[in-house]
């Protein structure tokens, strides 16, 4: 029998929690991926290494839920917690990167409402998993749809995906996460850069990050 799904605000401990078992979780999923990619099994790689990417996407989530006061807020939230393509989004990221992108500004299809990438990755992940017909009644097998490159790159991606500097995970670095961004929660581009800059410093100068950390989202900020 399924239990009811948590939809209420997040204190630190769980929060912190939450996010760790994501990132494990993510990990997991994609060692996974790796050992069918090993034994040629491209199109299920694909797959688990796409819902790990989705995993790497909730602790975001989590951390803007810390910021939410108002529980109609927390309950969408809740709900892009659970939907796939509102966890997927950071996917085109790397790409982005390696087309140039260092700043905020040169990742904003990341964020695009428009862009239909999310929906793009929710669908390939069903085309890994499930045969279905198309156009003219031609049926897709899922054996047949990726060669082992494709596989690699969504392997690729879900590895770039992974939080490895467990960053803001511990209840610590949350607080500093909660204390200087909250304030700021929904107001303007300006005053939220600002304070996630401020976030990062208390952070380095507490030795939560590693030193240039705050430099390096002051120059990804521009």
């Amino acid at each position: 029998m399924r239990k009811q799904q948590f939809k209420q605000k997040l204190d630190l401990k769980k929060a912190s929690e939450g996010i760790k078992t994501a990132n494990k979780n993510a990990k997991s999923l994609l060692d996974d991926a790796v050992l069918l990619y090993d034994n040629n099994r491209f199109a299920r790689a694909t797959a688990l290494a796409i819902l790990s990417i989705e995993e790497s996407g909730k602790p975001s989530i989590l951390r803007s839920i810390l910021l939410e006061d108002d529980l109609k807020e927390i309950n969408n939230l809740w709900k892009s917690y659970r939907k796939h393509t509102d966890k997927n989004n950071m996917w085109i990221a790397p790409e982005l990167i390696l087309n140039g992108g260092t700043t905020i500004h040169d990742l904003e299809k990341i964020v695009d409402k428009n862009s239909d990438h999310p929906q793009t990755l929710d669908n390939l992940k069903q085309l890994c998993f499930y045969s279905d017909a198309f156009t003219n009644c031609k049926w897709s097998n899922p054996d047949n749809l990726l060669e082992k490159e494709d596989a690699k790159r969504f392997i690729d991606i879900a590895n770039f995906s992974l939080n490895k500097d467990e960053l803001f995970t511990d209840e610590l670095s949350l607080s500093l996460w909660q204390k200087h961004l909250k304030p700021s929660w929904k107001t303007n581009l300006i005053s939220m850069k600002k304070s996630l800059i401020e976030c990062y410093n208390e952070c380095e100068k507490l030795q939560l990050i590693s030193s240039g950390k705050t430099q390096e989202m002051i120059n990804f900020l521009k």
